[in-house]
């Protein structure tokens, strides 16, 4: 294993410390255990034209800041006991733990560990926070770090792309596509050039206000090193935007169509000054009978994580799935007892009369008003059942 030593100074990883493992004291109460040093970072499968090429004839961008490199769950060994392990470095510049755990046998086992530090000539390190509000205005701070014996004149450049949701759009494309269109403006910010003398960091600010509606901003920072030097760097990442004010419903109506309709409506009297972007507004949706159209219960039971047979015969019922509740009416047999009652999961040959009168007496009566055929010998069986209970 490879992981960031970051995160290791957060929490460190202790599942690769057998010794201690196999020698700990047992505990006489309850332990409490967390997954918080079990972080995965995303994969990579790789880049566009790297290195000739990309970003236009630039130095690659640094964008991928994983915290796990690799993770190789079995490595086998040669005849001389050794084994050659490749480790993909990401663009993070920092200290990476590498963690090997060995065993043989039943009662042989070791692990050994070492750390290798990433770095490069010019290092840029962003310090811009993760996550703002439309209508913030923060600094954007960016740090620069020189780790060589020489002086550098550098000129360092910071530009952001704002995403936002053409509403517009979205609207006019309403019937091709439901993907809602999604816009974007550049921030256009000026270049700072500045002096590093050897072994010295420094930062650069600049003074930003998030634009309105947007969901998130990518920024690109580079830093260049001038007269001819080929120090430098680049690295890219996204910040999240989050309304100030989230959109949120403050009166709901159900009325039934018979006629006219008359409804006074008004903006709240603590509501947001009009700036010209469009939110919040008037919702109105008609539908012919009240259990028409209900997304919300739908998505409730398109979501639902249970597998008992009484949640999956009731997802399909509510769902009017034919295709689920074939694949339940064949697996059916496996739930009935030996007395032809419906149990919830499958019983095992050891249990016996685990099936329940009332879970068979609610397939037989729900399927029936869904219009789902059962299979005739499981019906049967389902029927002999609740006759024998009775």
């Amino acid at each position: 294993a490879a992981v960031d030593e970051g995160l290791l100074a957060l929490r460190d990883n202790r599942s690769w410390d057998l010794l201690h493992a196999m020698i700990q004291e047992r505990a006489w109460a309850v332990a409490t255990s967390t997954a918080q040093g079990e972080i995965i970072g995303r994969r990579q499968y790789g880049r566009k034209a790297v290195p000739s090429g990309g970003g236009g004839g630039h130095a690659p961008t640094r964008e991928l800041f994983d915290t796990l490199l690799v993770w190789k769950a079995t490595v086998v060994l040669d005849a001389n006991g050794e084994a050659v392990v490749e480790v993909p470095l990401n663009a993070s510049l920092t200290s990476f733990r590498l963690v090997a755990i060995a065993d043989a046998g039943a009662q042989q086992f070791g692990s050994g560990s070492t750390s290798i530090q990433v770095t490069q000539d010019l290092q840029l390190l962003s310090g811009l926070p993760p996550l703002v509000r439309d209508g913030d205005r923060f600094s954007a701070m960016l740090t620069l770090r020189n780790t060589t014996a020489r002086e550098m004149k550098l000129r360092a450049s910071l530009r952001g792309s704002v995403n936002r949701t053409d509403a517009s759009a979205a609207g006019a494309n309403a019937g091709a596509s439901a993907s809602p269109a999604i816009a974007r403006t550049q921030i256009v910010l000026p270049p700072q050039e500045v002096t590093l003398a050897a072994g010295a960091a420094t930062e650069l600010v600049w003074s930003i206000e998030v634009p309105a509606d947007a969901f998130s901003i990518r920024w690109e920072a580079a830093a260049e090193e001038q007269g001819g030097a080929e120090a430098g760097d680049r690295l890219t990442f996204t910040q999240l935007v989050k309304p100030a004010v989230p959109i949120r419903v403050l009166q709901a109506t159900l009325e039934q169509l018979d006629g006219r309709i008359e409804m006074p409506l008004a903006a709240p009297a603590d509501a947001l000054p009009a700036t010209g972007t469009k939110r919040g507004g008037l919702r109105v949706a008609a539908q012919p009978r009240l259990t028409g159209a209900l997304p919300g219960l739908r998505r409730y039971f398109e979501q639902y994580p249970y597998s008992c047979l009484e949640q999956q015969a009731s997802k399909a019922v509510a769902l009017k799935d034919a295709t689920h509740w074939a694949a339940i009416a064949n697996a059916l047999p496996t739930y009935l007892d030996q007395d032809g009652l419906a149990s919830y999961f499958p019983p095992h040959l050891e249990d016996a009369a685990r099936g329940s009168d009332t879970l068979t007496a609610y397939l037989l009566s729900a399927t029936h008003e869904a219009g789902f055929e059962l299979p005739p010998s499981v019906r049967e069986a389902m029927l002999g059942g609740l006759s024998a209970f009775v």
